[in-house]
Parts: structure tokens; C-alpha cells; sequence
């Protein structure tokens, strides 16, 4: 399925309708977009894409629709996705900068010329919309624009507390790790603010750029994953419960809460939520060997995907090249940090470890 739909300009559009019983938590009846082609062949090359992309978005909604229902994030979740959204509107900015504004400035001349066409003028020329590499004269003065009328008006609803600005950014991070979060509740309104507070930040540092100042893209979170968002037995003895335990009385930093729900959250996608007393050594190798399986770096589809989901893809895919595969020492990093887990859950346990049992894994 190609999900061509040609314009009556002669231009195709991808168009790809959305699941009745995900429309209401995607926000849309329909994902549409222009391919910017009237060549059939380049609109069904073009569309490819967009296609896999729409399968993954309708299967995180999915995820969503069946993720446990959460009433709290706790402050190191909340940092990580507002983290996460301060990343991503940075890089947006990044991009033209690197790519240049090509693609942009030509859809302006087009429109220009109509509109000269039917006797109107153009804001700017053809040479102020053209740049050999990066932002041309009118991309550079759009954006400068954009911050000038944005940044005031975000200051303002920070000043107020009124976070309605960014309830859809808010929304759409939530739709894509997943988590079933209660609007009403005081966590969503503490991440909204977060949301608004990091909008603000992220339009000073554009316009810090702008004004050539050096101001980095922080780098991505790795795999971001919600912790109070993971599904948990009732008996309190199987490991997810038993890391949410150890999360409350560790108290670690963000970056060790992380790094170990990536771990945990990993190895529950491969083994299942088990009780902690049936884990074994090879449960352990088998977790291990899989992470040795995976690519150093993920794309946005990948990223989305379970452990096994993800082994799945590569299996059917070309064996990876010798050094793009995860490095010894990540993939023993994730394995020392199920070990310290290990270890403290035997030493709470009320229970007679055997041979068996949650024993620490060799690294």
C-alpha cells in the first residue's frame, strides 16, 4: 500500500487513515502529507517511508491504549521528558543550519510566483531565498520573526503558570513513551509547567543563535522509559516491583534511574515481568547476548521498538558490520547495573535463596 492521493493540482499527497480505535488518542482522522512530486514513480518512493512511519505511530498508540493507567511521574521523569523536549526543538533548529534551507526556500519561490502570477508582490527575491549552504537571507530573517513575536508571549504565560500553550507538545511526548497519564492529576500539570519553562528556554537559546552565540543541542536521552508507567504483579515479589522498591530507598540521581530502567525495562520485554526468585543465569545470558545484538545507534522507528521487537528487525535485516554493534562495556554497563539489583533485592529477601535464584550474573 502506497496511500497516494493525487491533488487536483497534479501533485500526489501520502495519505493513510487512522484506525477508528486510535483517533481519539493520535488527535487525527487522517495522517496526511504533500510528497511534492506529480511523478508517480518518485510519490511512491517517497511515500514508502511514511508508511513504516504511520505503522510505528499506530503501534505506540496502541501501547498507549493498553499501558497501565498512571496518576504520578516522579521528579526524575518529569526532568527526563522535559529533557527529551528541549532536545528535540534544538536539534529542529540544528537541522536547516546543517542541511540548509533548500527545500524551504524553493516551496516560497513557487508560491511567489503565483501570487506575482495573479499581480501580488513577494515579502522577498528570489536571491534573498536562495543559499548555497545553510539559511538563506529569508529563512534566517523568518526565524528571527518567529522568535521575536513567540518568546514574549511565552515569558508571559510563564509569569502567569498558564501551561494550555504547550498541552499539545505535553501530550504528544506522553503519546510517544507510552504513558497513560492522568490529566487531571498534579503530575501532568507539574510536567506541563516543566514543558512551558523548557519552551522558554528553548526559544532564548534560538535566539541566542541567531545572534551567533555558541549554544549546544544537548545530547538525547537513550532509550527514555517511565518507571511508575511499567505494569507490576500484585504479589510485590516480581522484579518490577522489587525495582520500584529499590528506586524509593536508593533515591539515585536521574542519570542512575535511567540507565537502570533501561536495564530492567529491557530484560522484562525479553523475559516477561518474572517473580525474582525464578530468574536464572541464563536468563541473564540470554539478556546479554541479545544486547550484544544491537546497533550502537537507533533511528526514531527503532527506538520505539521491544527488545524482541527489535531483534525480530535485525534478524531479517543484513548482519551488522563489524564495530556498529553496542560496545562491550555498554552492554556490560546494563548487565552490572541488573547485578546491583540483584544483590539487593538477596539481601531483602525474606525468602531462602537457592542455586537458582536471583544470583549475581557474571560480567
Amino acid at each position: 500500500m502506497t496511500y497516494l492521493l493525487r491533488h487536483k493540482s497534479g501533485t500526489y499527497h501520502f495519505r493513510r487513515a487512522v484506525p477508528a480505535d486510535l483517533k481519539k488518542i493520535i488527535g487525527k482522522t487522517a495522517i496526511k502529507q504533500s510528497l511534492r512530486t506529480k511523478d508517480v514513480t518518485e510519490a511512491k518512493r517517497r511515500a514508502h517511508p511514511l508508511a513504516i512511519k504511520a505503522d510505528a505511530e499506530f503501534e505506540t498508540a496502541r501501547k498507549r491504549l493498553a499501558a497501565p493507567h498512571c496518576s504520578e511521574l516522579t521528579a526524575a521523569e518529569i526532568e527526563q521528558l522535559a529533557g527529551a523536549y528541549l532536545h528535540q526543538r534544538l536539534a529542529e533548529d540544528d537541522a536547516p543550519r546543517i542541511k540548509g534551507s533548500k527545500e524551504d526556500d524553493d516551496l516560497y519561490k513557487a508560491l511567489k510566483a503565483q501570487v506575482e502570477a495573479a499581480g501580488g508582490v513577494g515579502n522577498f527575491s528570489d536571491e534573498e531565498a536562495t543559499a548555497e549552504v545553510g539559511l538563506s537571507e529569508r529563512a534566517y530573517e523568518k526565524r528571527a520573526e518567529a522568535v521575536e513575536v513567540v518568546l514574549p508571549g511565552l515569558k508571559e504565560k510563564l509569569a502567569r503558570g498558564d501551561t494550555r500553550i504547550v498541552t499539545d507538545e505535553v501530550d504528544a511526548f506522553l503519546h510517544i513513551y507510552g504513558i497513560n497519564l492522568d490529566r487531571r492529576s498534579a503530575s501532568y500539570r507539574e510536567l506541563s509547567f516543566a514543558f512551558l519553562k523548557t519552551a522558554v528556554k528553548a526559544n532564548e537559546a534560538v535566539a541566542r543563535r541567531l545572534g551567533g552565540e555558541l549554544v549546544d543541542t544537548p545530547p538525547a536521552p537513550s532509550a527514555p522509559v517511565i518507571a511508575s508507567s511499567l505494569s507490576a504483579k500484585q504479589d510485590g515479589m516480581d522484579l518490577l516491583s522489587m525495582f520500584e522498591k529499590w528506586l524509593a530507598e536508593r533515591n539515585p540521581v536521574p542519570k542512575t534511574v535511567l540507565d537502570f530502567t533501561t536495564a530492567v525495562r529491557r530484560f522484562t520485554e525479553l523475559h516477561g515481568n518474572l517473580p525474582v526468585h525464578e530468574i536464572t543465569k541464563p536468563h541473564v545470558r540470554a539478556y546479554k547476548d541479545a544486547l550484544r545484538r544491537l546497533p550502537r545507534a537507533l533511528s526514531g522507528e527503532m527506538r520505539q521498538m521491544t527488545l524482541p521487537q527489535l531483534l525480530d528487525r535485525l534478524a531479517a535485516a543484513t548482519p551488522a558490520a563489524e564495530g556498529t554493534t553496542l560496545r562491550a562495556g555498554t552492554v556490560n554497563k546494563a548487565v552490572g547495573a541488573l547485578e546491583t539489583l540483584f544483590h539487593w533485592i538477596a539481601t531483602k529477601a525474606t525468602w531462602t535463596l537457592t542455586r537458582a535464584g536471583p544470583t549475581p550474573p557474571p560480567t
